[in-house]
């Protein structure tokens, strides 16, 4: 049972008029194809392997878009391999966990890693679990830190898996707020609809991780131009030399 000392009650989700101007996520999606002609222009990647995880409820198809950007500006951009993510699980995690170690034996490369909302946390996770594999973590809009309840999906999230947020693991609550083990960025937008802001950025911030912020929606965050673009820089930074985006950030 997760004790109530781990998030922070002053958190709630968004306001009912944000989350009904989710909807926005389309004119995202259609800025976004619309803009494929300069992407070009971008930061140009290394040629690294790069793995992005889908949100929950979505798969492959959600984060297409993405995966072809990148792969249009120079990084070998994979998804998932599980089909809809379906919520958070040990097997899945496993899975994910051998691919990751799969691209990397196979690259000669550190694995970059994307976790869009849901995805985010698995990303995190794998941050612990194989650090010598993975280059570095980006999250968007992904509710890992102060309180998993502020969402205006927990009701789906528990009616689909049957598991209580508020009964995930305490030892992996506190885990995944930790900063990681390897350099990280946590994209946010407080016009967020779906999960409260305030859980999607870093708390504790140090010389390897940093929390931008950009304007979008929750469900359009991942072919989001401005998101994009600062997916593009921080995976153009050379191995063993991150710096932040902003020095404030």
């Amino acid at each position: 049972m997760q004790s109530t000392t781990l998030f922070d009650p002053t958190i709630v989700p968004p306001h009912p008029m944000l989350f009904a101007m989710e909807y926005r996520a389309m004119a995202e999606l259609g800025t976004f194809m619309l803009s494929r002609p300069f992407f070009p222009l971008m930061k140009r990647g290394d040629g690294h392997p790069v793995l992005i995880i889908p949100g929950f409820v979505q798969d492959e198809t959600a984060v297409k878009p993405l995966r072809q950007a990148l792969r249009r500006v120079g990084y070998q951009a994979h998804t998932w391999e599980q089909g809809r993510n379906l919520g958070f699980s040990k097997a899945a995690l496993a899975s994910l966990r051998s691919q990751v170690e799969n691209l990397a034996q196979e690259s000669g490369q550190k694995v970059s890693v994307i976790g869009w909302s849901l995805g985010g946390i698995f990303a995190r996770e794998l941050a612990f679990e194989v650090p010598d594999a993975l280059r570095l973590v980006i999250t968007l809009a992904s509710p890992f830190g102060r309180n998993p309840n502020a969402s205006n999906m927990r009701w789906l999230y528990e009616l689909m898996t049957k598991d209580k947020v508020d009964e995930i693991d305490d030892e992996m609550v506190l885990r995944i707020r930790q900063p990681l083990p390897v350099p990280s960025t946590a994209i946010y937008s407080r016009m967020d609809g779906i999960v409260a802001w305030e859980t999607c950025v870093e708390e504790v911030l140090c010389d390897t991780n940093e929390n931008v912020e950009v304007l979008g929606s929750h469900s359009g965050l991942g072919y989001n131009v401005q998101a994009l673009s600062v997916i593009a820089n921080r995976l153009a930074q050379p191995v063993g030399a991150w710096k932040r985006m902003h020095a404030a950030a």
